[in-house]
């Protein structure tokens, strides 16, 4: 069983590759296709995902969990596996079969479009990633992950020329997940024995699973819902404009929460173990640690913003420098919520909590942007986003508030919104250098990034590491 140190290593290199993905593709892309098509693409990709959701369910969440419980016994785990696929198989053949009644029902201006999507929803049938992150095997997982993205790169660059190949592009990142579905069932040899299941070893596992489902429903309605009303509200150019900001913007957020990915299943094996002090001990240091990189992060993202987009994404695509920003606000919120939803309310089976505080985050986003993006289109889109990511937090915040030192963990983290807004202050200091262009974007991410780690360094320093070994359990100081 590999270490948490390994599996966030693994996992954080993967999301290092997804950073570098967008960074070579997105400028090409919008230069190439426009952001009207880049629209078009968000739009039906979106509404494909939402399919996808009801045929993982909350397998994501509860075939991780599931299997961490089990993997010490190779019997039960076949049976586990076995049982679960049955259900995801089943599911999966009547969603695939519904969307295709959506694809034959949609306008001709995306029929097309949605009809490539096909090949990536019936793909996912056949995704059995929960089983190698319940084991912690990231290292298969990310090897897989890696070569794919590659690959698309390379596709997009040798196919994808002008506006007319944007079903190009939706087929090379459909074939892409398909393969990603496919490749890992050669991996399976030696570690489940196949057997068909019996009904009444299916049924167990679809109530629970429904529950972890209602809040991957809620949470795609504050991370999705979105792009559907700016599609239907406004226009494709401002969601090309919203999906784009987005884009970069939760780019660094991956890394975050390749922590709460890399810690679940450690944290259901704990939990299931009767350890809570390590458990309180590791939240402790999740918080601390995802919540001082978001902060630096996202006042990074909106300090370097007026530079970036016009570089980055070329002429025609100014509103995103103003969405950046917004946007980028979630990123230390969305720290907090990843910590208390992923790494404490699932592990410990507060299901129901969950689903709360993510349904609230689900209704304030849907109530706020039927309002908003009337007025403001993709910013108030963006301003919805945030407040719905703070509603979530506040909820799991409140549920907790008897269980875990919140008060600490605020005076741990306190320190480094004013080290954030003191390098942002520092970067904005540019705008007298005697440089433009690129020099001045790469002079900024070097100062400010310089800035943040060696203020956050003497900090640290200065209270003599303290303020991190109360976090810790008695056993690790």
């Amino acid at each position: 069983m590999a270490s948490v140190r390994a599996n966030f290593l693994w996992n954080a290199a993967y999301q290092v590759v997804r950073i570098i993905v967008p960074l070579v593709t997105l400028p090409y892309l919008s230069r190439v296709l426009g952001s009207s098509q880049l629209g078009v693409y968000a739009f039906t990709y979106t509404i494909a995902n939402y399919f996808i959701f009801f045929i993982l369910l909350g397998l994501n969440q509860y075939g991780v969990r599931a299997i961490a419980k089990v993997r010490e016994d190779r019997q039960i785990l076949s049976k586990t596996f076995c049982s679960i696929f049955a259900m995801q198989f089943l599911a999966g053949a009547a969603v695939t079969t519904v969307y295709l009644g959506y694809v034959a029902l949609s306008s001709p201006d995306i029929i097309r479009f949605s009809l490539i999507w096909c090949i990536w929803v019936g793909a996912e049938i056949f995704d059995v990633g929960w089983l190698f992150f319940g084991l912690e095997e990231f290292k298969a997982i990310t090897i897989r992950n890696v070569i794919i993205r590659f690959l698309v790169v390379a596709g997009i660059f040798l196919f994808v020329h002008d506006q007319e190949d944007l079903w190009v592009y939706c087929l090379i990142q459909a074939m892409g997940n398909f393969v990603s579905a496919l490749v890992l069932w050669p991996m399976l040899a030696g570690k489940v024995r196949f057997a068909l299941p019996k009904l009444k070893e299916i049924i167990p596992h679809i109530k629970p699973n429904l529950v972890l489902f209602a809040p991957v429903i809620a949470i795609s309605f504050y991370t999705q819902i979105d792009k559907v009303l700016l599609g239907v509200l406004a226009s494709m150019s401002q969601l090309g404009f919203y999906d784009n900001a987005e884009k970069i913007t939760l780019i660094p957020l991956a890394i975050i929460q390749s922590l709460g990915t890399a810690m679940l299943p450690r944290m259901s094996k704990l939990v299931s173990s009767g350890e809570g002090e390590s458990v309180r001990g590791h939240i402790g240091i999740s918080i601390w640690f995802s919540t001082a990189l978001a902060l630096g992060l996202s006042f990074g993202i909106a300090a370097i913003s007026p530079e970036f987009v016009p570089i980055f994404f070329g002429e025609g695509f100014e509103p995103v420098a103003t969405m950046m920003p917004i946007i980028g606000m979630i990123i230390p919120i969305v720290a907090w919520s990843n910590v208390l939803g992923v790494q404490y309310l699932i592990p410990h089976g507060k299901d129901v909590m969950f689903l709360a505080s993510v349904s609230v985050g689900a209704a304030v986003n849907v109530a706020l942007n039927l309002v908003m993006i009337p007025l403001w289109q993709g910013v108030g889109s963006s301003v919805a986003t945030v407040i719905a990511e703070f509603a979530v937090m506040l909820v799991q915040v409140y549920y907790l508030r008897s269980e875990l030192p919140f008060r600490r963990y605020l005076k741990d983290v306190l320190p480094y919104l004013f080290i954030g807004a003191a390098m942002y202050g520092v970067i904005r200091m540019g705008v007298f250098l005697p440089v433009d262009g690129v020099a001045r974007l790469v002079l900024e991410i070097v100062v400010g990034g310089s800035f943040f780690l060696l203020a956050s360094i003497v900090w640290m320093k200065k209270t003599h590491d303290g303020r991190i070994k109360h976090l810790l359990p008695s056993r690790f100081r």
